[in-house]
């Protein structure tokens, strides 16, 4: 089955850290996996519905301010031994949107379309 993935994923490793808003118990139990121009995938302990919203700040190795977002689960499937669900969440707010923040993330989109076509 081909996947509908309209980004790229970009496995981060150090290079960005989540934080996830508190607005129910557990939110300990959950952290980023990839992130791309239009969402991000969080593993969870706990289920996740469509549409359910999420809350978070990126931090970014090269910037000392976050980027505060927010999306929503358009899927939640179950996860490995580690975490019992993996979780796609679409941006629905950026914000602030000013130019630096939406730059970089315009750049980061178009730097890994780039890669994944030489790749090919």
């Amino acid at each position: 089955m081909k996947e509908r993935r309209k980004a790229q994923r970009l496995d981060i490793g150090d290079g960005v850290k989540c934080v996830f808003h508190r607005c129910w118990s557990g939110m300990d139990d959950m952290c980023l996996n990839d992130i791309s121009g239009t969402g991000i995938r969080i593993r969870s302990d706990r289920p996740f519905r469509k549409d359910d919203r999420i809350g978070f700040d990126l931090y970014f190795s090269t910037e000392k301010d976050p980027i505060r977002a927010s999306g929503r689960v358009v899927w939640c499937k179950k996860g490995d031994q580690r975490f019992n669900y993996a979780v796609g969440v679409k941006y629905d707010k950026i914000a602030p949107l000013n130019s630096k923040n939406r730059f970089c993330l315009l750049f980061c989109e178009t730097m890994l379309n780039l890669l994944s076509v030489k790749a090919i």
